[in-house]
């Protein structure tokens, strides 16, 4: 294949060596991983599976899986050395939100912890310190993450307790714990993937 873009190249791997099953299925449906960020100068975007953790980028002829690396360059930088169960490292996301008609601003939520069978994570918000869980959600139209407000003695007991943190994001699926949502779902709330 012959690459004339100043995007990515596609990659060298198979299609069924990249991501997995749950993210190709996604692309093959016409529906889509997780959005992470459009890069409009480029006509790129970049979307994150909320099972496997794999970033790819689709751009106006392709979509391939990236490593974080390449994902670096959209804004998902590296972000210390948090870990999931399988000791593989997650990264940085950024997400812009309005608040109430004011200016938009950025929010970090930094995953130290996440894990693909429970399909949760725990992190830090850089800019505020708080701390959270999410789950991933979808509306039909895109797929996003539902940040939950954290104690500190939660997200440290959370860190050593997968199953209580399991529980927990069970608990946030069943809209059990809404009040502490950091962003708040507009009216058309996804539902839990």
């Amino acid at each position: 294949m012959t690459h004339h873009g100043k995007g990515p190249r596609p990659t060298a791997a198979g299609w069924d060596e990249q991501g997995c099953d749950v993210c190709r299925t996604q692309w093959m449906q016409g529906q889509r991983p997780m959005l992470v960020r459009v890069d409009a100068a480029s006509h790129e975007t970049l979307y994150r599976c909320g099972t496997c953790g794999t970033f790819w980028v689709e751009t106006e002829r392709f979509a391939t899986a990236i490593d974080a690396t390449a994902a670096a360059r959209f804004g998902a930088e590296s972000a210390g050395a948090p870990s999931s169960e399988n000791g593989d490292h997650d990264d940085r996301w950024l997400q812009r939100v309005g608040n109430s008609g004011d200016a938009e601003h950025t929010v970090q939520f930094t995953d130290t912890f996440f894990s693909r069978d429970d399909r949760y994570s725990v992190g830090v918000e850089a800019e505020s310190g708080r701390f959270y869980l999410s789950i991933p959600v979808s509306n039909g139209l895109v797929d996003y993450e539902e940040y939950y407000e954290l104690a500190r003695d939660q997200y440290e007991h959370f860190q050593t307790d997968r199953e209580a943190a399991a529980a927990f994001a069970d608990e946030c699926r069943r809209h059990e714990h809404d009040e502490l949502l950091i962003l708040k779902p507009g009216w058309n709330r996804g539902t839990p993937v």
